[in-house]
């Protein structure tokens, strides 16, 4: 079992639980729940994994949410710069204390 994420700057917290790898079909699923009922444009910042670079995404990007979804890439190995990787750093103490 899986999660994928976001974290907004006023503590906002949207994620989804899935099966399996993260690919591109996944993430692009993610990010249409997401702006569902979005009215503003949403500015995303996101870590280096190939799958945030997919051509497929960028295509979904630009056919779907044309406008209204702008992805920003952090560098390629920077948790401490990632909100979302805080999130998993206070929950994985619990999931380890709750045992299997």
């Amino acid at each position: 079992m899986s999660v994928i994420s976001a974290v907004n700057a006023r503590g906002g917290f949207w994620f989804d639980v899935y099966t399996g790898k993260l690919n591109a079909v996944r993430f692009q699923e993610f990010l249409g729940d997401f702006m569902k009922r979005r009215q503003r444009p949403v500015f995303l910042v996101v870590d280096s994994l190939s799958v945030h670079k997919a051509t497929s995404v960028q295509r979904s990007l630009e056919e779907k949410l044309a406008g209204r979804l702008e992805l920003h890439f952090l560098p390629t190995y920077a948790p401490d710069l990632n909100p979302d990787e805080f999130v998993w750093q206070h929950l994985k103490p619990m999931e380890s204390a709750s045992g299997p």
